[in-house]
């Protein structure tokens, strides 16, 4: 069964939003439900505190990565007197350089659980601010429909 296509047709399709996940409740185009959704995110300081949680864990697992580099310590002073005295003026210059290097052994893996702790700490962090977001969208959407 042979069928032939037009190369086009009489009208065109209609042109539609592209879904977006995040923001699913736009394909309704129902301006009310977009207004209390903006609302609901707009200046939410529980959201806020979320966020600024996330934001400490990540940054708390940066710095225990950072512990499993080496790490080198310079420490350097300068100082330079004079005096006069009977017998003419004394210049003194002393320097001080202090140099420290370290490395921690994880012999028995104590950094490298650590590092797993804080990475499931800020998972879960994750995971309560996409369950707030949630809890946001639903509060939002029931008060729209009911």
């Amino acid at each position: 069964m042979d069928t032939d296509l037009p190369a086009t047709y009489a009208t065109p399709a209609p042109e539609t939003t592209a879904f977006s996940p995040e923001k699913w409740w736009l394909v309704f185009h129902d301006e009310t439900l977009n207004a209390l959704m903006e609302k609901s995110f707009e200046g939410n300081l529980d959201l806020a505190q979320y966020v600024a949680r996330l934001q400490q864990a990540l940054a708390s697992g940066r710095q225990r990565s950072a512990e499993r580099l080496p790490y080198v310590n310079l420490e350097g002073t300068a100082s330079r007197s004079q005096q006069n005295s009977v017998s003419g003026e004394i210049v003194g210059t002393a320097q001080s350089y202090f140099v420290a290097a370290g490395y921690e052994v994880d012999l028995w893996r104590k950094v490298v659980t650590r590092d797993r702790a804080q990475a499931i700490e800020a998972a879960a962090t994750r995971q309560e601010l996409h369950a707030h977001h949630l809890t946001l969208k639903i509060n939002s959407l029931s008060c729209r429909f009911t």
